[in-house]
């Protein structure tokens, strides 16, 4: 066999002169090469490298390593962890299956072609698809898949669970302007055309994807000193099945998670870690500073809140210098609370976030995600276990010049058009304000600035919605007809748009649209009449 140096590993070549291998396994520091001619079938990474540049290679498993494909045929892979990276010209054919801490990546560079009928089965790890010939897709808990919206013209996608991560990545979501969903399709219109997906996912639901987004996760950072009955351990050296203090009395670990992550570059404090000072709580809890991030729940007498509820800017603050660090987490039986750096706080509780964690391990047994102890819902009882903290912050020497008083400014509303025009102010009443648009106006968008409650009244304020202006009703008028528009506040999926509470009115995060798919078609009037309900006109201005 010949064998050549790639990526510094010693690596055997398969082709028409060695024809084929079967059933080998590649440790480490070995690697084969399949070329036009060469096949193999059965054979498994260990930490090895396979190169696929044609032939044909079947039956592949990586427990951990490197696939790189470039050319040939790939006919079934079963990864458990490593990656691959499957690139234009290779022709994809029988099951992918993804699970553990495996990464796959499909078309990054060009279009993959399909042959046969060819199944994704994405289980865990992380999946990503950007040109492939058609293919069905299969989403299970845990997975993370990120697809273009060119990938989804070959996909038929379906979900067997609700906690999934499907990102399109290429979608803007403050673009949408409706969504129509029928047997085996959902449609999501937006300002630059359709996108379809088809299959049928469940739970679906659209938010930002990071990216201007957050991606909220609950865990212990690298270093955190945890206690257990044989004493404190970092809470990086934990191991499924050991034993860790609990309010229960110790309790052994049934699944364990981690992630790296990298803020290099990033401004949204949300996605930093908070820094709890020594002795913050009370003397000796914690005993040294600890670093959580903002979604974990520490126990307040009886009751658990998120650290992020009692940041005040001193005691327990944001680190913004801190932008790589490690998180890791774990849960048991049952929900418990634990001691990290001698402060009560929680376990994870399992069904939260899986799929915010890079790599994990489980028991496989059936885990509770009842809450140990009930979490704090009241504003009045957050303000006053954040007054209590930010007091004894000023009396051990941090002075806390947070304000929790402030109120929102008073926001500019403008009314743009698709046609890229602003609307004309015709009137303002104490409820509603009136404009002139282009008759054969598709839609119009609300812009304004936003804020959050959490940010002007306090942390302890558990909302941290961008809210922009809270719009009601719409009225489109010609000289003939009015029609009522309220698709704004029925409709979930409209890009622009906080959640719906009360179905009277709803907050924009900035940018709300509102289809006018329903405004009278008037051939002879060159004008519509707007007229826009804004139940807080007091506090905007046009």
């Amino acid at each position: 066999m010949n064998y050549e140096w790639i990526d510094g590993v010693k690596c055997g070549i398969i082709d028409g002169s060695t024809s084929e291998v079967n059933n080998k396994t590649l440790e480490e520091n070995q690697g084969a090469v399949f070329r036009s001619g060469g096949k193999g079938n059965g054979n498994t990474l260990n930490g090895g490298r396979l190169y696929l540049e044609g032939g044909y290679v079947s039956n592949s498993t990586v427990n951990y390593g490197y696939v790189k494909t470039s050319g040939g045929t790939l006919d079934g892979i079963q990864m458990v962890g490593g990656e691959a990276n499957i690139n234009a010209g290779t022709t994809l054919q029988g099951n992918i299956t993804v699970n553990g801490s495996a990464k796959a990546t499909v078309g990054a560079n060009g279009y993959v072609y399909v042959s046969g009928y060819v199944r994704i089965y994405a289980k865990a790890g992380s999946v990503t698809i950007n040109q492939i010939g058609a293919a069905s897709l299969y989403l299970y808990v845990g997975a993370s898949v990120y697809v273009t919206k060119a990938a989804l013209k070959s996909l038929t996608v379906t979900s067997y669970s609700t906690n999934y991560s499907f990102d399109i990545t290429d979608l803007d979501p403050t673009t949408i302007i409706g969504v129509s969903r029928s047997t085996g399709k959902l449609v999501i219109h937006t300002t630059n055309g359709d996108v379809t997906i088809n299959g049928n996912l469940q739970g679906y639901q659209f938010k930002p994807d990071g990216k201007g987004g957050t991606i909220v996760s609950s865990c212990f950072a690298e270093g955190t000193l945890i206690q257990t009955p044989e004493g404190e351990k970092p809470v990086e050296t934990l191991k499924l099945g050991d034993l860790v203090s609990t309010h229960r009395g110790p309790q052994p670990i049934r699944w364990l998670g981690k992630k790296h992550i990298d803020l290099r570059g990033a401004t949204d404090r949300d996605n930093f870690l908070v820094r709890i000072k020594a002795n913050a709580f009370e003397a000796g809890k914690p005993k040294r500073d600890l670093w959580v991030t903002p979604e974990h729940a520490v126990l307040v007498g009886e009751r658990l809140i998120p650290v992020r509820m009692l940041v005040n800017g001193a005691s327990i603050a944001y680190d913004l210098k801190r932008r790589q660090y490690t998180y890791y987490h774990f849960a048991f039986e049952k929900h418990a609370v634990v001691f990290s750096e001698a402060l009560p706080s929680e376990s994870y509780m399992i069904g939260r976030n899986e799929r915010d964690f890079g790599t994990f391990e489980t028991s496989g047994d059936t885990l509770d995600a009842t809450p140990a102890f009930p979490f704090v819902t009241e504003i009045s009882e957050a303000r006053k276990i954040w007054q209590a903290l930010a007091d004894r912050s000023d009396a051990i020497g941090i002075p806390v010049a947070m304000s929790s008083s402030a109120t929102p400014v008073r926001r500019v509303v403008r009314i743009k058009t698709d046609l890229g025009t602003q609307a004309t102010l015709k009137d303002v009443n104490e409820r509603h304000a009136v404009f002139s648009i282009p008759a054969g106006t598709k839609y119009v968008v609300v812009e304004s600035d936003a804020w959050r409650p959490d940010q002007i009244h306090g942390p302890y304020w558990d909302d941290r919605r961008h809210l922009g202006v809270r719009v009601g009703a719409v009225r489109v008028s010609d000289q003939q007809r009015s029609v009522i528009i309220d698709d704004h506040l029925n409709e979930t999926c409209l890009g622009g748009w906080n959640n719906i509470e009360d179905g009277c009115s709803r907050w924009t995060n900035g940018k709300g649209i509102i289809p006018l798919a329903r405004a009278p078609k008037s051939s002879g009037k060159k004008e519509l009449e707007l007229a826009i309900a804004f139940p807080d006109r007091e506090e905007i201005a046009f």
